[in-house]
């Protein structure tokens, strides 16, 4: 995966992403503009039941504070994307304990294709920060799936 270019970027910045109530919002927004950081960090998470990422955010919400990154030589923050329902959004953010805004591409995920995101299953190697096993990751993700199409 290589750094969107200038082009690319330009291209993209008026797509739509959601927040958790399905209100609309440019990407850019995510990143420029008034009462924005100057420098964000755009996480891109595959789906909002992946384990994995699950994982990554649990461990970077346990170690890093909107404060910490606002105090820093270049004010920070983060945003998260994802693949999913904004109606998941909640459900994920009391899943990953994740105090950072988390938003959705819609389900025609062209934001993710146009930043040339691949899909794949190869998991890669094992990062430090996964204390789950790929086996209690799937099955937490099913378990997941399931409470939601009980709520509808």
């Amino acid at each position: 995966m290589k750094i969107p270019s200038q082009e690319i970027l330009k291209k993209v910045e008026s797509m739509i992403v959601l927040d958790k109530d399905g209100k609309t919002r440019p990407f850019k927004s995510l990143y420029s503009g008034p009462n924005v950081a100057r420098r964000v960090l755009v996480i891109f998470i595959r789906h909002f039941f992946c384990g994995n990422c699950q994982e990554y955010l649990r461990t970077l919400a346990a170690s890093v504070t909107e404060d910490s990154l606002l105090q820093l030589h270049t004010p920070t923050f983060i945003a998260i994307v994802g693949c999913g329902s904004p109606s998941l959004i909640p459900m994920y953010q009391e899943a990953t304990n994740c105090p950072f805004p988390i938003y959705a591409d819609p389900p025609t995920k062209k934001l993710y294709d146009e930043l040339g995101m691949m899909r794949t299953l190869n998991l890669g190697t094992r990062p430090e920060y996964q204390r789950r096993g790929t086996l209690m990751g799937i099955a937490q993700s099913v378990a997941q799936s399931l409470k939601q199409i009980k709520r509808g």
